[in-house]
């Protein structure tokens, strides 16, 4: 009697169905894996950011502003590029949302995830945000809060608010209005 090793064709092509079909189904949700831990990984870096710098000013009792980065001129340089392009933690003695004179950069942030998008809505500046020494932001004439909106065509974004004492949370929608 002999005996034989291995797979028989039939076997073979069965295997390769099976695992044809769990990687149709698969691969996609996959992909949308990635990008939902892409935008949540921004989120939270950008919590993360917000909450040292706000930290950093109560601590050093001195302004401390977030202001967006501008690419390709250092990573030390504020501008109105778009917060997509990252951003610069600094303490904001002079100019504010200006690094100048005695300005000390304490963290640099780079880009966000490809595909991503970040805007600003309701502070007193759109390409900065600025901590006072006492943790509040300054907001647009009268608002309760300001937001930051990161978003993804196709994808659930994150909405961070930040009301005038400079308290963060997460919100579903674009409105920050306390609920």
């Amino acid at each position: 009697m002999m005996l034989s090793r291995g797979f028989t064709l039939i076997e073979l092509m069965i295997t390769i169905a099976i695992a044809a079909i769990l990687l149709t189904v698969g691969v996609p949700s996959f992909g949308d894996f990635v990008v939902n831990s892409r935008i949540a990984t921004d989120s939270s870096n950008l919590a993360a950011d917000l909450a040292f710098a706000r930290s950093e000013a109560v601590k050093r009792a001195q302004r401390v502003t977030v202001c967006q980065r501008m690419p390709g001129q250092g990573n030390q340089n504020c501008g109105n590029a778009g917060w997509a392009f990252g951003r610069v933690i600094f303490t904001d003695g002079g100019t504010p949302g200006a690094i100048d004179g005695t300005d000390e950069p304490l963290r640099v942030r780079e880009d966000i995830g490809t595909g991503n998008t970040l805007t600003s809505a309701g502070f007193a500046n759109a390409t900065f945000i600025e901590y006072t020494s006492l943790g509040g932001v300054n907001l647009a004439g009268g608002a309760t809060a300001g937001s930051l909106i990161l978003a993804r065509t196709g994808y659930t974004g994150r909405n961070i608010c930040i009301n005038s004492s400079g308290r963060m949370r997460y919100h579903q929608t674009t409105n920050c209005a306390l609920p």
